[in-house]
């Protein structure tokens, strides 16, 4: 990934033992920017957790997908309609559409 990139994970947990929370606990680390995207909102690591894509207050570059494979066509259908043109998917997100 790109350091000047924004990215976002989807499925951000506030459960130090969650991939979700992993993952973004990791890019802020390496110093990427990133937010964080998490159905039930909230802070994680005192950064805004937002509850959709859709809530970012700016577009991001890449989207990283943390959720269950029946949440993935959902976070896929919003990133294509926000015109993110990268999205990555952790092991075991499954998408069923044809992009």
């Amino acid at each position: 990934m790109d350091e000047n990139k924004l990215s976002a994970v989807i499925g951000v947990s506030e459960n130090p033992a969650k991939f979700g929370y992993k993952i973004f606990t990791d890019l802020l680390n390496a110093g990427f920017k990133t937010v964080a995207v998490g159905v039930r909102g909230g802070t994680v690591l005192g950064k805004c957790v937002y509850k959709s894509l859709k809530d970012l207050p700016n577009k991001p570059d890449i989207i990283v997908t943390v959720v269950p494979p029946e949440g993935t066509d959902k976070t896929v259908d919003d990133a294509i309609s926000l015109g993110v043109k990268e999205i990555w998917m952790q092991p075991r997100a499954q998408c069923r559409k044809q992009l």
